[in-house]
């Protein structure tokens, strides 16, 4: 699992409140129920952008590079096994 994958997971789980995150973002409920519970195991990233934004984690982070670089390789694994 990727670094940006588990920091969204454990932001989400403390935001203690999926319906609310789901009415402001836009990403359906079931998505983020799916997400959070580790049903599903990754995010496309449109959605997790707009994850981060609602959750207020920003490329810039201290862990932005290490978030870019994970989501760069995760990427690149999808785009190898097509």
């Amino acid at each position: 699992m990727s670094c940006l994958t588990e920091h969204l997971r454990d932001r989400l789980l403390a935001s203690g409140n999926i319906s609310r995150v789901a009415k402001t973002t836009g990403i359906p409920q079931q998505v983020l129920q799916r997400f959070a519970s580790g049903k599903q195991a990754n995010l496309r990233l449109d959605t997790a952008e707009k994850l981060m934004k609602e959750l207020g984690i920003r490329w810039s982070d201290p862990r932005g590079i290490k978030l870019i670089e994970t989501v760069l390789a995760d990427t690149l694994n999808v785009l190898n096994s097509l």
